[in-house]
């Protein structure tokens, strides 16, 4: 993508093309995550969220994820309102705590105190969002509380969670639309799923109304080969050059080999339970990865569906597809795709500029 100044960030025509490349590829969704403070320089993901959601027409829109802890609630609310608003209703809000105590720092926050002041800010915003009865805004009498009212209002966009943590799946239960958190095993992602579940039954709601998905870190053989060492070396280098972290605290989390092989992994999230699996592509270039990605994974979804009595279609997900600066910098940016065989009646995809996990993240000890 072409890039300004001297930051090495794309510019804004750059992102409409990439955004609107990725949904003429069959792109799904577009997502952008968040960082206020990094050690490089990072694009606010909710503007360029709105520049990809001029340059597309279907797919979704969204923050995976953003860290509402480190806002004004009320300032967010009319932003994500004004996106769902501009994407003619394709806009979702991915929200999480972080992981970082210098961001909150940073940004003269309490991060021990981070969880309860999103569960306070996720009231804020619905209330906002809520059904407004008041008058129609027509005095101009200043203590009139029809006179200010935040608008666009009305229904919002789906609030989706990042997170695996008690914490997370307890948010997720009690006022999520959807989950997607990162860095869990097939296994671990159907356990995890399963304890979503009890807890939103535990609640009093139905299960099926969260949507569960997942992000996964993918490298591809260069060429088809069978090249998996070589796939593993070159993700876990281009994860390490984005997160600051050694390569090897990567490995375990990322899938690589050739394309067939991978595509067979990622069929394994769908199988614990996952309606959208984000496949992250650890690639500078990643369209030639994600373009066979997407074959692969299209047969094997095919292979693995044999009609019943009651026919069921394939499950659904959604490929990640980043772009980025040269491997030596930190920054990345993403989108994402449905598999298109498969696609939604309401296509989704991502652009995002990825998050960064803490050492213990990394490791598998937590998530946002």
């Amino acid at each position: 993508m072409a890039r300004t100044g001297t930051t090495g960030l794309p510019s804004a025509a750059a992102l409409a093309a990439v955004a609107a490349g990725a949904e003429a590829a069959g792109a799904g969704g577009i997502w952008a995550c968040d960082h206020l403070f990094w050690h490089s320089p990072v694009v606010e993901c909710l503007t360029a969220l709105a520049i990809a959601a001029a340059a597309t027409e279907r797919c979704a829109v969204g923050s995976s994820v953003l860290q509402l802890p480190l806002r004004d609630a009320i300032v967010v609310a009319k932003q994500a309102a004004t996106l769902q608003q501009l994407s003619a209703g394709r806009a979702v809000l991915g929200l999480g705590v972080g992981s970082h105590p210098g961001e909150y720092t940073a940004a003269g926050r309490d991060f021990a105190a981070r969880g309860r002041r999103l569960d306070d800010q996720v009231a804020e915003v619905r209330r906002l969002w809520a059904a407004d009865p008041a008058p129609d805004g027509s005095s101009l009498d200043d203590s009139d509380p029809g006179r200010y009212r935040q608008r666009p209002a009305g229904e919002g966009p789906p609030i989706w969670f990042g997170g695996s943590s008690p914490a997370a799946l307890e948010r997720t239960a009690r006022q999520g639309d959807g989950w997607m958190p990162l860095f869990l095993d097939p296994d671990q992602y159907a356990t995890t799923r399963a304890d979503l579940a009890r807890r939103c039954e535990t609640v009093g709601r139905d299960p099926d109304g969260v949507v569960p998905a997942l992000v996964v870190f993918v490298s591809l053989a260069a060429g088809g080969a069978d090249g998996e060492d070589e796939a593993m070396t070159r993700g876990t280098d281009w994860m390490s050059s984005l997160y600051r972290l050694p390569p090897r605290a990567f490995a375990r989390h990322l899938v690589a080999g050739p394309a067939r092989r991978c595509a067979e992994r990622v069929a394994q999230w769908f199988e614990a339970g996952a309606a959208h699996v984000v496949v992250f592509v650890t690639h500078d270039e990643p369209l030639v990865q994600f373009e066979d990605l997407s074959t692969a994974l299209s047969g094997v979804l095919a292979a693995d569906w044999t009609p019943g009595p009651t026919p069921t279609r394939p499950p659904r997900g959604t490929l990640f597809l980043s772009t980025a600066p040269s491997s030596d910098s930190a920054r990345r940016w993403s989108a994402s795709t449905t598999e298109p065989t498969v696609r939604a009646p309401a296509a989704r995809t991502d652009l995002a500029a990825a998050p960064g996990p803490s050492p213990s993240e990394a490791a598998g000890g937590g998530s946002w």
